[in-house]
């Protein structure tokens, strides 16, 4: 718990600046990216039901990091079998 407050300690208002894009989902993707090089992060909870993240996981196991899964009965099963673990 200490480790991710040090870690993770601020948020990001994100804003729509077009029409028809989820800014948010692009922010979370780029940012899990750049987090992903840090040799010290061994693994990821992405808590979604969004098939949109399948690529993100399957980029991050093949970084060697471990993927759990949070979602909606309604998740489709790429996504799931995407994640090391879905819950």
């Amino acid at each position: 718990e200490r480790y991710i407050t040090r870690t993770f300690d601020s948020t990001n208002q994100q804003y729509a600046y077009t029409t028809g894009k989820n800014v948010t989902d692009s922010a979370l993707i780029i940012d899990a990216g750049t987090t992903a090089l840090q040799e010290y992060i061994n693994g990821f909870c992405i808590i979604s039901s969004d098939s949109d993240y399948t690529r993100l996981v399957s980029r991050l196991r093949e970084a060697d990091k471990i993927v759990f899964g949070f979602g909606e009965h309604k998740t489709p099963q790429p996504f799931i079998k995407a994640c090391d673990k879905f819950i």
